[in-house]
């Protein structure tokens, strides 16, 4: 098997982990369990932060992909994709850096109160967090269908 497509079928495991993590943690904060949506966040940020940390291995080691032979198809789902990982990538580095400025209000008993009105930085947070989570499941959708056509032409 061609070494690109075991390396790109990985990342797309890993990917599906990142989605994961980031629902449970989505699910954590809705019953107000704060300390698991921290831990399932910061999972799926420390596999996000594992693939950029492997990508340039890999076109060091394995090369690029020659999009040459693509179909204009391919090529568009490719962008597309990577339109949903920048919104992945942005929504996540200003909610995590949103959660960071606020980390010392939080309760220490690890569930989060019920407040009529959450502070804006909050309210911050949630939304970046959600452009994140969106573009991460869509993100991962596009790259069920860019390594779909990678394997077609393998």
């Amino acid at each position: 098997m061609d070494p690109k497509l075991v390396y790109w079928t990985w990342a797309l495991f890993n990917f599906l982990l990142v989605v994961v993590f980031a629902s449970l943690g989505v699910r954590r904060i809705r019953e107000r369990e704060l300390q698991r949506h921290k831990r399932m966040m910061l999972a799926a940020s420390a596999l996000v932060i594992t693939f950029l940390v492997s990508y340039p291995v890999k076109v060091v080691t394995l090369g690029r992909e020659d999009l040459e032979v693509w179909e204009a198809l391919s090529k568009w789902l490719l962008r597309i994709h990577e339109t949903f990982i920048v919104g992945m990538l942005l929504g996540g580095s200003y909610a995590g850096w949103r959660a960071f400025g606020f980390r010392r209000s939080l309760p220490l008993s690890g569930l989060l109160p019920r407040e009529p009105s959450p502070p804006r930085t909050r309210v911050l947070h949630r939304r970046a967090g959600w452009v994140a989570v969106v573009s991460s499941a869509c993100a991962f959708l596009t790259a069920c269908g860019v390594l779909w056509g990678m394997y077609a032409r393998a």
